[in-house]
């Protein structure tokens, strides 16, 4: 009996841990142009880098809409991708933009008075394959005047490091544009099967 439970609680971490690595095929994808770009680390520039960027409009199975935001990594990781993506879920906007408009605040505060610190925002749920997990919004400084929003993947109560990516100020300011405009349906699906035959 007391096997059983470590082997269900290790099926769950590692189901939870495919959910995150796995792709994910989508009902209907359509990819946008969007005016933001994800950075990640370079210990050799010593600085938060552009990488490429991809954002995409899915639908899942029974019509809920996410909007994907893929960022390519400078290495591949230990799991063989060389990309980090979350899907934040439609219905969980107003949850994202509460917290990146925090970001705004601490980011104009912390500029004019020159406070350089690392600090948890808060949460929201995200899509996932497995369960709903969170993405974890945190302000952090690269220095005393820029500050960065990093966002970080996490499933069952663990955010995992090399999950996530981080926005500029300016970048934050345009994913929340993106949100709302992917919210209001300003955004729209092009149907692409029937136009490229």
């Amino acid at each position: 009996m007391s096997l059983i439970k470590p082997v269900s609680v290790l099926a769950i971490f590692f189901a939870g841990i495919i959910s995150i690595v796995a792709p994910v095929k989508a009902e209907e994808s359509t990819r946008i142009s969007v005016s933001f770009h994800g950075r990640m680390f370079n210990s050799v520039a010593s600085d938060y880098l552009e990488r490429p960027t991809f954002v995409s409009i899915e639908k899942r199975s029974g019509d809920e809409m996410v909007l994907v935001v893929r960022v390519t990594k400078l290495v591949r990781d230990q799991y063989g991708l060389d990309y980090t993506e979350i899907r934040f879920l439609k219905t969980k906007v107003d949850d994202y933009l509460v917290l990146i408009n925090k970001f705004n605040e601490w980011e104009a505060l912390a500029t004019t008075r020159g406070d350089s610190f690392t600090k948890d925002i808060g949460k929201a749920e995200v899509w996932g394959s497995f369960g709903r997990p969170d993405v974890q919004f945190t302000f952090h400084s690269g220095n005393a005047t820029h500050h960065f929003l990093a966002l970080k993947f996490c499933a069952m109560g663990t955010c995992l490091n090399d999950s996530g990516f981080v926005l500029s100020a300016d970048d934050a300011k345009n994913f929340a544009t993106t949100l709302k405009q992917f919210q209001s349906g300003e955004i729209k699906q092009n149907e692409i099967d029937s136009v490229y035959k």
